[in-house]
């Protein structure tokens, strides 16, 4: 038979407001799925899809969660729109956000081939001139907030210059 495709994606994230919704585009009926996170913490999950028909959701934190029915007349129909919306909480370093290791199945234990979409990049604002003392390596916007040293000082203020920094 023919292979069983869904596509797993990111809707806008909001990482301001900690929203990011799951975005699904699928064929077939879908009667359970896991997933987990990379780049955040997992607070909740809740609406979509998952919830019009009343899926029973089981966080696992702080990045997992899988969702499923108990009845097998009320399965998440052939769709494409919104799966779930999560609650998140960026870690500590993380520049991207992204679904890992997604399996989505059927009663009778099919398993989907899933397509995962791309990672968000998480904005995170910073001084980006390496030649900075408060340079940010991982900072994807760019903010007026460098600061240098002084001249003949480095960035902890100690003389660096093969003279006397004091003038004398």
């Amino acid at each position: 038979g023919s292979a069983c495709i869904l596509d797993l994606y990111w809707g806008d994230v909001d990482f301001a407001s900690g929203t990011a919704p799951v975005m699904i585009s699928s064929a077939f009926d879908v009667l359970g799925y896991e997933f987990e996170l990379s780049g955040a913490h997992l607070v909740s999950a809740s609406g979509g899809l998952t919830a019009q028909q009343g899926f029973v959701t089981v966080l696992y934190p702080p990045f997992g969660m899988n969702s499923f029915t108990l009845d097998s007349d009320a399965p998440i129909p052939p769709s494409t729109g919104m799966l779930t919306q999560l609650s998140i909480g960026v870690l500590d370093g993380a520049t991207e956000l992204c679904i890992e290791t997604p399996v989505f199945g059927a009663w009778d234990g099919t398993a989907f081939d899933v397509t995962i979409g791309d990672c968000v990049t998480i904005p995170i604002e910073g001084c980006m001139d390496a030649s900075a003392c408060n340079h940010n390596p991982i900072a994807n916007i760019p903010t007026d907030t460098c600061t240098y040293a002084e001249a003949n000082h480095n960035c902890d203020g100690a003389c660096i210059a093969n003279v006397d920094c004091a003038g004398d």
